[in-house]
């Protein structure tokens, strides 16, 4: 059987609680990760695109079905199973930071903020050259930088609560097809007249309204600013983080008993 070997994984962190600034909360950690004989299930777009570039014959053409006699797609066109890495690496840094105050004995807010800073993921996909890389990084679902914001403003038994979800950039097809990458040559350099989905910025409001202990009201709406996939996605492509529904409006009630 394949083993997975895991080296030795870093991680330097540390939190910040002024006293001087009461509720308030900063945690930075970087992390350093090496995995040796990985196994694991890669997207079709990353199939397709390993089988192109490493020499021929490997591992990844052999989990692509040719075309039918009369060229529509064979069923299934692809499969996306498991397969050998010979390694990974990733290294990024995760901030968190919070503050919550009482204005008033009626009135207080609450804010987090939780970001992920990626500074190196890449794949080791070769199994003939453990030194052949191609970068994961700003692929489609691996954007640079990811982050999350929420506030929630609190009066006596109303709670409103704003939030934002922000996707970076990310690149259309492989890095590699763009980019030169450890000395080797873009693939395909034009293949696309864009070469990156842009950032977005998804924001959500809910109201929520209390009555009293078991029964409150609830309404809101998300993606407010209604930020639809870019250039063609449908949003469910690769876990791209992209919203795929737009604006949406919704309201109800809970009850305790």
């Amino acid at each position: 059987g394949v083993q997975t070997c895991a080296l030795p994984i870093l991680t330097l962190g540390g939190v910040f609680t002024p006293r001087f600034i009461p509720g308030f909360n900063l945690s930075v950690d970087y992390y350093r990760i090496r995995v040796n004989n990985l196994i694991a299930t890669l997207g079709g777009q990353t199939i397709l695109n390993l089988c192109y570039d490493l020499p021929q014959p490997n591992q990844y053409c052999g989990l692509i079905f040719p075309r039918n006699p009369d060229f529509t797609f064979a069923s299934p066109a692809l499969i996306s199973g498991g397969v050998n890495y010979a390694k990974q690496k990733a290294d990024g840094i995760d901030v968190e930071v919070g503050y919550r105050k009482q204005w008033t004995p009626d009135f207080r807010t609450d804010s987090r903020l939780i970001a992920t800073y990626v500074l190196k993921r890449e794949n080791y996909t070769s199994p003939t050259n453990p030194n052949f890389a191609t970068q994961q990084l700003f692929n489609l679902g691996d954007p640079e930088l990811a982050a999350n914001f929420a506030t929630t403003f609190t009066y006596k038994n109303f709670d409103l609560r704003y939030s934002v979800n922000y996707v970076g950039r990310q690149i259309i097809g492989a890095y590699e097809n763009y980019y030169s990458y450890q000395g080797r040559d873009p693939t395909n350099a034009d293949l696309t007249a864009e070469v990156w989905y842009p950032e977005r910025w998804i924001q959500n409001l809910r109201l929520n309204v209390r009555v009293n202990k078991k029964y409150s009201f609830y309404t809101g709406v998300d993606n407010f600013t209604d930020q639809l996939p870019p250039l063609g996605l449908i949003g469910n492509e690769g876990g791209n983080g992209f919203d795929p529904i737009g604006r949406y409006w919704y309201a109800g009630f809970r009850a305790d008993f």
